[in-house]
């Protein structure tokens, strides 16, 4: 009997609402069974949807690394690598990678980004990204 690969595409990250305003998106991760490094978000909104926009890190990391940071405000789209030191080893377990602080343009517009799937997690020992699913608001 051949037996079966572990799958290393176990990371799951996702986005809720940090507050009763909804001027705050938490980008949440559960790595699963990774031991995640590093995670490059690639996200996209409408940029008339908003007037300013922040990202912070988030409590995942003990003390993220930002490695890239690009919010173009013109395209919509943002541009976050964050993860642990060169010489820490790869994080397990559910938190908080970042925050998107923003102010909606007008009360009647939607500010909804998308997690693209061009997204990639770092994991421990490997090439290919750990990424299972993304969700989006």
């Amino acid at each position: 009997m051949i037996p079966t690969p572990l799958t290393i595409a176990q990371t799951k990250i996702s986005l809720t609402y940090a507050n009763p305003s909804h001027n705050r998106i938490n980008i949440n991760i559960d790595s699963g069974n990774n031991a995640v490094r590093g995670v490059t978000l690639h996200m996209t909104y409408i940029p008339q949807s908003i007037t300013y926009i922040a990202i912070a890190p988030g409590n995942f990391f003990d003390i993220p690394i930002i490695y890239l940071r690009n919010i173009d405000t013109s395209k919509g789209t943002i541009l976050l690598g964050l993860g642990v030191n060169p010489n820490q080893k790869g994080k397990r377990g559910t938190g908080i990678l970042a925050t998107i602080i923003f102010t909606q343009s007008a009360p009647s517009s939607l500010f909804t980004p998308i997690i693209l799937p061009t997204t990639f997690v770092t994991v421990d020992g490997r090439t290919e990204s750990g990424l299972e699913s993304i969700k989006s608001l």
